[in-house]
């Protein structure tokens, strides 16, 4: 397959909301807030080109060969602003698609004003490793009060901008932590039941050569379905997990559906 390779441009201007309690006057940008934006932003794409390129991620561990392909070099400041040139060396495939393209395109839509379904439709293609990546960019934004304003060009043209004001990336921030994935699996497993109490309905349960397990129950224990503890059974579980976007923390919640004696 014929390849070219060819330097795209990536200019990135932070600006300072107004303090609206201080009669408008701009806060000073820190270096803190400026290189965090900045590191972070690296990291946002770097997990997004991860992700088209290898699979859903449910965390970010970029591999070498990615952090090749997606690292920018610093090519100047320009003045009137806190404002840097960024390039990046695009390796433009001849024939097929091009994900760098792909990863400059799906982070500018997720950034600008994204609903709970473009979030969660992201998620469940690309994983919630760049969601999380993306979050922690706004966040830095939002720490230190910072816009952003970025343009990429490809030679002469402008191939997609973005501009968002504080408000803004606090509604993105906001809706990514809003936002998890839920999956259900449903588990038969032997072991022995420890506890149940039929007035909270909570149940224990050890299975065999793992760790105990505790949750909730309906009608898996009542006067018709009377248990002995303790005392080995078949258990029929359903386990839900949720995992945040905006964090590695997953919940985890168990469900008793039935037991059967053994």
């Amino acid at each position: 397959m014929a390849s070219r390779n060819a330097l795209d441009v990536c200019t990135y201007r932070l600006f300072s909301s107004s303090d609206q309690s201080n009669q408008g006057v701009d806060r000073l940008l820190t270096l803190r807030g400026v290189t965090s934006a900045l590191h972070d932003f690296q990291t946002a794409f770097s997990s997004l080109f991860d992700a088209l390129k290898n699979g859903r991620r449910l965390r970010s561990r970029l591999t070498p060969d990615v952090v090749e392909a997606t690292s920018f070099t610093f090519g100047y400041a320009f003045p009137g602003s806190v404002g840097v040139v960024l390039t990046l060396e695009h390796e433009r495939l001849l024939f097929g698609g091009d994900m760098l393209d792909d990863a400059i395109t799906t982070f500018f839509s997720v950034a600008q004003a994204p609903t709970d379904e473009d979030i969660r439709a992201i998620g469940l293609r690309l994983g919630p490793a760049p969601l999380r990546a993306i979050f922690k960019w706004a966040q830095a934004h939002i720490q230190d009060g910072l816009g952003a304003d970025i343009a990429w060009r490809r030679g002469e043209e402008t191939a997609a901008s973005l501009f968002l004001q504080l408000q803004e990336l606090e509604h993105l921030s906001s809706a990514i932590a809003a936002t998890s994935e839920v999956t259900r699996e449903r588990i038969d497993v032997l072991g022995r039941l420890t506890g149940a109490d039929i007035q909270t309905h909570r149940f224990r349960f050890e299975p065999d050569g793992a760790e105990a397990v505790s949750g909730t129950f309906v009608d898996a224990i009542n006067e018709t379905h009377a248990v002995t503890l303790p005392s080995r059974y078949r258990a029929h579980l359903e386990k839900t997990t949720r995992i945040l976007y905006s964090s590695e923390h997953e919940q985890t919640a168990w469900n008793l559906i039935s037991l059967e004696g053994v």
